[in-house]
């Protein structure tokens, strides 16, 4: 808040055009500190309302349609003999387009804009006045056209939502809308709620009398009361108007544009049925238009400031938004989905105000998937994964000695290459994926029957030193590969005497016996004698 009451003081805000809103059961604040906890507590909060007319310098098209470029002469229907002088050069004679807006009011003012006269502007009478604000505002009040000549007896006023680029109507005005725009005739008093962000077309201010001073307005209030009239919870249109998103956008503008398509002739619809001193009465002149609003800013900036270079209005955007009108969450600040925010619940209302992203500390960026409906961070450092950046990545594993939010939570697995099956660890306790007879955290240790290798790791062993496996009869176990047999024996743990017969293989006959010149020919007998039974 302090910064806002400088920025004020620096006079970026246009102040003098400032004025305050009515209000009930609404907040003129965006943050404010609980006395309880010391912390900030954020509430919905809307800048104050303008007149928009004194914002925007209004531009007249055809740039040739403001009298008194080269001195010029009019009449008025009131007193058609009398006729006074348009003339630019001189000061109390000139009406520029600045006279619409410089805030005489009064039966009789002293400055007005004027047109030039049908006698003056061959082809027909059309003017546009076009307001620009380079900013989405939202109208409060109605529209108020003060004309000091007859006024029009068709315009139409339009709006556009997109800084110009298009325009839609905002209401018609004529003496016979069926005759003018195909329309039937309406009043914005007496449409139904269920019409209440139609385009109507009226015939209330389209008389030649008054001569002077007569009004064109563009009557939003009628809407707003119509509306507030089938709202039963509160009766202040700032607090309802969010409600109503139709009735929000049709209020909301970027610029307004006046069509004056024909002015108030007396019955004369065409010059050649006129004289030259009729054709001097019929122009348009405009003493004053108001038109009151203020930034839209979503509820989430109270002020509305003016770049003084570029002289754009812009938000001063709280809530952790950003934006021309507030209107998304600050690149760090997506753990919700952005939202407008509420006077709802009446009394404290909703900020809906942007949120940190919830990485643990391990990032700074998130986004919204509005698919899944939630958040995920994106980027997470410290070797950390994962929606909130709260796993490891793989080949890392949680230190549960160290808090989430600690950059050193996550450890390398450090597996041993020779003895794990990967680089990657179990991510709770560390432990790696160890090949068979690998052991230890690590897989750096061999268990059971194996033995360490440097460029293998753990190999199965032929002996070792346990009971089961070691070597017999005084053999020696040589680097877990085999057993070095004393003088006397054999076998792969040294086990069976040289002569000794195997009670399991060649008939129980050793090695040696079958190399003994007397078994071959024992065998050959034996086969010679089974030959012979075979074939008697």
């Amino acid at each position: 808040m302090t910064k806002s009451v400088l920025r004020l003081s620096l006079g970026v805000v246009l102040a003098l055009t400032l004025c305050p809103h009515p209000s009930v059961n609404k907040l003129t604040g965006c943050e404010y500190p609980n006395v309880t906890t010391g912390m900030l507590e954020y509430r919905p909060c809307e800048p104050m309302v303008m007149d928009l007319a004194k914002l925007a310098d209004p531009v007249v098209e055809p740039a040739n349609m403001t009298c008194g470029n080269t001195g010029s002469e009019f009449c008025t229907m009131d007193a058609p003999s009398t006729c006074e002088v348009c003339d630019a050069r001189i000061s109390g004679l000139a009406h520029p387009p600045k006279f619409m807006t410089d805030g005489e009011k009064g039966p009789q003012p002293l400055t007005w804009w004027q047109s030039v006269s049908w006698l003056n502007y061959p082809s027909p009478l059309q003017v546009n006045i076009t307001f620009s604000w380079q900013k989405t505002f939202e109208i409060t009040e109605n529209i108020r056209i003060v004309f000091q000549s007859p006024r029009p007896y068709q315009m139409i006023i339009e709006k556009s939502l997109d800084y110009g680029a298009t325009w839609q109507p905002w209401q018609y005005y004529a003496r016979s809308c069926r005759d003018a725009f195909g329309m039937l005739p309406a009043r914005a008093s007496t449409i139904s709620r269920r019409d209440i962000t139609n385009v109507i077309c009226t015939q209330l201010y389209s008389n030649t009398l008054p001569r002077k001073n007569g009004q064109v307005l563009l009557e939003v209030e009628d809407r707003f009361r119509l509306y507030l009239n089938g709202r039963k919870s509160g009766k202040d249109i700032d607090v309802e108007l969010h409600q109503h998103k139709g009735l929000e956008k049709f209020v909301s503008l970027t610029d307004m544009r006046i069509r004056l398509l024909q002015p108030a002739t007396n019955g004369v619809y065409s010059r050649t049925s006129a004289t030259s001193n009729e054709l001097m009465r019929y122009y348009y002149a405009i003493s004053d238009i108001q038109i009151r609003g203020r930034c839209k800013c979503n509820l989430h900036a109270s002020y509305c400031l003016r770049d003084t270079k570029t002289k754009k209005f812009y938000c001063d955007c709280k809530h952790n938004t950003e934006g021309a009108d507030c209107n998304k969450c600050k690149k760090n600040f997506v753990a919700r989905q952005w939202a407008a925010g509420s006077y709802y619940p009446l009394g404290t209302g909703s900020a809906n105000e942007c949120r940190t992203c919830e990485c643990n500390t391990h990032s700074d960026r998130c986004r919204f998937i509005q698919v899944l409906g939630y958040v995920v961070c994106i980027g997470c450092y410290h070797n950390t994964m994962g929606r909130n950046c709260a796993e490891c990545r793989p080949g890392y594993y949680r230190d549960i000695t160290k808090d989430i939010t600690a950059h050193d939570v996550c450890k390398a697995c450090d597996c041993d290459p020779m003895g794990a099956r990967h680089d990657k660890c179990n991510a709770t306790t560390g432990k790696c994926q160890c090949k068979d007879g690998a052991d230890g955290m690590r897989c750096d240790m061999c268990v059971g029957a194996y033995y360490w290798t440097p460029d293998k790791g753990c190999q199965k062993a032929v002996c070792t030193f346990s009971e089961e496996n070691n070597c017999k009869n005084g053999g020696t176990c040589d680097n877990y590969e085999r057993c070095i047999c004393p003088d006397g024996y054999t076998g792969r743990l040294c086990e069976r005497a040289i002569g000794m017969t195997s009670p399991r293989k060649n008939g129980g006959r050793s090695a040696a016996a079958r190399r003994m010149p007397g078994y071959a020919c024992s065998l050959t007998a034996i086969l010679f004698v089974i030959f012979i039974k075979m074939i008697s």
